[in-house]
């Protein structure tokens, strides 16, 4: 399962150009329901999830690139994940697979929330996989990858890779006499 951190980045989208998903609020809201965090509403987290998501964005750029991050997207990144402890619950249904998930409980909810994708995005960065992190090979596409195996270049086969392939193909058509 990919991480908090890299699916918000990656929720840039490539469809005849980059498109906002997170968009309006109440998006956020939803998006983060999807992802196990629990908040009342995205209006008042929309708006700092969406900054951080630019520091996220410019720190996978940087792994991927292999190139050293602005000092302000490291500071922004330690800033969230150091504005509240831990808030990870578990959740153990009776016949049903157990897993945990990440509650804004904490006084201030946008700093919990800010600090779960915080954390996710240090773990991603320094874990196992952090050496696989890599932009999308496809022409124009925003999203990142963890790249498994070490050969894959999209991120997806079937959408950017397939783009790919047509259009490579299309170019040898028109090059062949």
């Amino acid at each position: 399962m990919d991480a908090i951190s890299l699916k918000l980045a990656n929720t840039l989208t490539f469809e005849r150009g980059q498109a906002e998903d997170l968009l309006p609020p109440d998006h956020v809201t939803a998006w983060l329901w999807r992802q196990r965090v629990r908040v009342s509403s995205g209006n008042e987290v929309a708006e700092p999830v969406l900054a951080l998501r630019q520091g996220v964005r410019e720190l996978l750029a940087a792994a991927a690139s292999r190139t050293a991050p602005t000092a302000a997207a490291l500071d922004a990144l330690n800033a969230a994940s150091a504005a509240v402890p831990a808030a990870v619950q578990l959740d153990w249904p009776g016949a049903g697979k157990r897993r945990s998930w990440s509650a804004a409980t904490a006084a201030d909810p946008t700093a919990t929330v800010l600090a779960i994708i915080a954390r996710s995005a240090i773990d991603l960065l320094t874990g196992p996989d952090s050496d696989r992190i890599r932009a999308c090979a496809a022409p124009g596409c925003p999203r990142f990858l963890i790249a498994r195996p070490a050969s894959r270049v999209w991120c997806s086969g079937s959408t950017c890779g397939n783009r790919v392939r047509v259009a490579r193909h299309a170019a040898a058509r028109r090059a062949a006499p």
